[in-house]
């Protein structure tokens, strides 16, 4: 005889498994918040630990006096390279050049806060722009009142200035590249550590207090730019189109043909050089002369054989 109860047993059974897999659902469930709350606990319970807290300061400690010997001494041996002479000078680039290498391939190792980014180049061109802007009234002015430098041939000047071109992007590396990174890890705010760079960019360029006041006031603006847009390659650009601008406008005996250091202060004017060269010309003339008197004057005190 047919009847109801297949049927309902089979709905029976249906309702059976559809509660056993509510079950085993909720029971995965409330074991996955309960491995989440256990991690979550251990996160915090690590991070709480007195013993992890303090190996992260002492770690943190060791990077930063890392970075502040690695300022100290590089800026250390640029500022004595300012202040010596040849040969020393030269042992001195050469210790600050591989000091300041040095430096920089092991900073590889460790992570950096300030990157640089290429896409910041294109958005930053405009900076090369207002750099063209201004050295064009100045080059005009200088022109007018004649103190414009005038060249001593296309070539020679092509080579000077790409070669002025190359030291420029090369301080906007060491000021934004090398100096920035490592003062952006000691000091709380970026802020802090562009003013910073700023005023060692003014001091390196002592006792030239035309060029101190011009490299603190781009120092603080590249800086502050270089935080906005991360180029360092437009900075430098507008670095040589400013210099070489402020070279050939202003004369070289204001400027001292932007020497700093000591070859600034054992700079000569050019009617003082040739006063110079005149007198070792008049002294040298009056030595050999009166040595030839002498000689004669022997001669003829021999006594004739």
């Amino acid at each position: 005889m047919g009847g109801p109860f297949p049927s309902s047993l089979g709905t029976i059974t249906d309702i059976n498994r559809g509660s056993v897999m509510l079950v085993r659902t909720e029971l995965a469930t409330r074991q996955s918040a309960c491995a989440e709350t256990l991690f979550l606990q251990n996160s915090i319970s690590a991070i709480n630990d007195p013993a992890i807290r303090d190996a992260r300061l002492e770690t943190r400690t060791n990077n930063n006096s890392s970075y502040v010997m690695e300022l100290l001494v590089g800026y250390g041996l640029i500022l004595s390279a300012n202040w010596t002479t040849v040969p020393v000078q030269q042992w001195l680039c050469w210790a600050a050049l591989m000091w300041i290498g040095g430096s920089t391939a092991v900073s590889f190792l460790r992570s950096r806060t300030i990157e640089v980014r290429m896409t910041g180049f294109w958005r930053s061109l405009w900076i090369v722009g207002v750099s063209l802007m201004l050295a064009t009234p100045a080059l005009a002015i200088a022109a007018k009142m004649h103190t414009l430098q005038q060249p001593y041939g296309p070539m020679a000047n092509a080579e000077a200035f790409a070669g002025y071109a190359v030291w420029a992007l090369a301080q906007q590396w060491l000021l934004q590249g090398y100096f920035l990174p490592r003062l952006a890890q000691v000091m709380p705010r970026e802020g802090w550590a562009a003013a910073i760079v700023a005023g060692l960019f003014a001091v390196a360029h002592l006792p030239n207090v035309i060029l101190t006041v011009m490299a603190l006031f781009w120092g603080l603006t590249a800086t502050f730019l270089f935080l906005r847009f991360r180029s360092i390659v437009t900075l430098g650009f507008a670095h040589a189109i400013l210099g070489i601008a402020v070279a050939i406008s202003i004369p070289g005996p204001v400027l001292h043909n932007m020497r700093v250091g000591l070859a600034y202060l054992q700079y000569q004017r050019p009617c003082e050089l040739g006063l110079a060269q005149d007198g070792y010309r008049v002294s040298s003339t009056t030595w050999n002369g009166s040595h030839r008197q002498a000689q004669k004057l022997q001669l003829a005190a021999q006594p004739s054989q």
